[in-house]
């Protein structure tokens, strides 16, 4: 393998788990969000969905 196949190869290691955080994130604030449509009088569950989206920002950071 060449040094170009074995650098595209850990790219694509790293991406895997930038995908997996994204998705966990995405799932996770889907849930609050969901819980909140359920009972809209819990402020808590829509803040914890707007922290969820928040940590997305960190991976995104690390793709630029």
């Amino acid at each position: 393998m060449s040094d170009a196949e074995l650098k595209r190869i850990k790219t694509f290691t790293g991406l895997e788990w930038l995908v997996g955080e994204i998705e966990t994130s995405l799932d996770a604030a889907f849930n609050e969000l969901e819980a909140f449509t359920r009972n809209n009088d819990d402020e808590t569950k829509i803040r914890f969905c707007l922290g969820h989206l928040h940590q997305i920002t960190g991976p995104f950071k690390i793709l630029e």
